[in-house]
């Protein structure tokens, strides 16, 4: 099963070369029009900023404008700061770090056809999936910044990976497999590249619930026909999988705790549930802008506890009050809360940003979308007037937007088919494996939640190989139905 012991497919290495050779081609040209700064994208400045303060001597850190002074934060985890220390100081540039994305971006192809074995053995599906992960506009955009979700995707597919092996090891295995040491080690690896991709971007940290599900649903099994060697075997392992996962985590976690008196390893999730959900309740209740509400939430919160903004950012000791504030606010209002749900779930899986980074990057005329929210405005002002809106702004690419949008809409409904096919397997290996994936997807639409309407087509990137895989069965699956009916009725 393991596909770096045998002979890959030809078209396979294709893929990855030409994906190599892509991105390096884009981030010449990026570097020959924009210099250095085409690297930084968003929170690039906010990662950068620490590193530099790390390399200054002042510990993982940021700078307090209300107070002139730099204080400890807790608002990213460790691992990126410190590869982009790494890079710093061993060559006085952040360029090294953007070649390894480019290099870990061009791979993910291999884990992601490995992956795709334990659901099908169609090449046309497993390499379709692996064409959409290396070519996909955005899968490449991301490896060109200096953000996590390369480095971090690159561990949740390697932690994906080695938990499938973890659960069976093989497509034809038509039980759960003894768990021998092999077993065992797939298992701990898994846990271990989730706590390193947790301690890269936060969103995959509570991914290892998917292990503890696990071993109570199959430990529930072999109690109920009272096979107690097989239950406590199975028990002790996923225990010993869960423990590396803490143990990963664990230096992290007790250096918030030491400095702020709390074991989370970010300050993002539970803050944004505060912030953005309940700032994008209050765009539809009170017609104002998300901005508008986010400042005036933030600012409320802090004068209420007195703190700074900044704490609220940088301080984990106030997520706990700071999700369940949110919490029962949402609780409070469903009214808004549910066409809140309904607008991101939309953007989650169908936002393109396309055109927002082909207007970043120059390849067109620079275009206002960054305040603007098609799903939201389909709720608020209809069909009519959101493509007006849309058109006002952008003229004829109109066309390349909804283009792109049939495109993820598609790609969700094969995905959506695909895992029902997959689920009704009768081979175990397939189910179980379907399972996984669907769950994961399902996990990053739900915590996506939490980032309110920001959301767009970055939240979604860490499921998308998952999404290109389900998809790819999917359709197939389709044509070959279409495809018979076109021969019954020639008949």
């Amino acid at each position: 099963m393991n596909i770096f012991s045998r002979k890959l497919p030809r078209a396979l290495v294709v893929i990855v070369f030409a994906a190599l050779f892509l991105r390096l081609t884009l981030f010449a040209l990026l570097l020959n029009t924009f210099g250095e700064t085409g690297m930084f994208l968003s929170d690039s400045y906010r990662f950068t900023s620490i590193a530099e303060n790390m390399i200054a001597g002042n510990g993982f850190s940021r700078y307090v404008p209300e107070l002139d002074a730099i204080r400890p934060t807790a608002v990213f985890p460790p691992i990126y700061p410190l590869l982009l220390v790494l890079s710093q100081t061993a060559t006085g540039s952040y360029i090294p770090l953007i070649i390894l994305q480019l290099i870990l971006g061009s791979l993910m192809p291999l884990l992601v056809y490995a992956i795709g074995r334990f659901l099908t053995k169609k090449q046309g599906v497993l390499l379709g999936a692996s064409a959409l992960t290396a070519f996909e506009p955005l899968m490449i955009v991301w490896n060109l910044v200096l953000l996590t979700e390369t480095v971090s995707l690159f561990l949740l597919l390697l932690s994906v990976l080695f938990f499938l092996r973890f659960l069976g090891g093989s497509r034809a295995s038509a039980s759960l497999p003894p768990l021998d040491t092999e077993k065992i080690a797939y298992g701990a690896a898994a846990a271990f590249f989730l706590g390193v991709s947790s301690l890269v971007r936060p969103n995959a940290q509570y991914l290892i619930i998917l292990f503890a599900a696990y071993g109570i649903i199959v430990t529930m099994r072999f109690s109920i026909h009272r096979q107690w060697k097989k239950m406590y075997r199975i028990a002790r392992a996923v225990g010993i999988v869960t423990a590396l996962f803490i143990i990963t985590l664990g230096p992290w976690m007790v250096r918030n705790y030491v400095t702020f008196g709390s074991y989370a390893i970010s300050t993002t999730g539970p803050r944004n549930v505060y912030s953005n959900f309940q700032a994008s309740m209050l765009v539809l209740k009170e017609n104002t802008t998300f901005d508008e509400a986010n400042f005036r939430l933030m600012e409320n919160f802090a004068k209420r506890h007195g703190i700074l903004v900044h704490d609220i950012y940088n301080d984990p000791r106030y997520s706990k009050t700071l999700l369940w504030e949110g919490i029962r606010f949402v609780l409070s209002d469903m009214k808004y809360a549910i066409p809140t749900f309904a607008i991101i779930t939309t953007s989650f899986f169908t936002h393109d940003a396309y055109l927002d980074y082909s207007s970043r990057y120059g390849i067109i005329e620079p275009l206002t979308l960054l305040e603007f929210s098609p799903s939201a405005s389909l709720v608020t002002n209809g069909i009519k007037d959101t493509v007006i809106t849309i058109w006002n702004r952008v003229g004829p690419l109109f066309f390349v937007a909804l283009g792109a949008r049939i495109f993820w809409a598609g790609i969700l409904l094969s995905a959506v088919t695909g895992s029902i096919i997959l689920i009704r397997s009768q081979n175990p290996m397939v189910r179980r494996s379907a399972c996984v994936l669907v769950a994961v997807i399902i996990y990053y639409w739900l915590t996506t939640m939490a980032v309110g309407f920001g959301t767009m087509a970055r939240m979604r990137y860490p499921a998308n190989p998952f999404l290109f895989i389900l998809s790819g069965v999917g359709f197939a699956a389709t044509i070959t139905y279409l495809r018979t009916k076109a021969l019954f009725w020639k008949k």
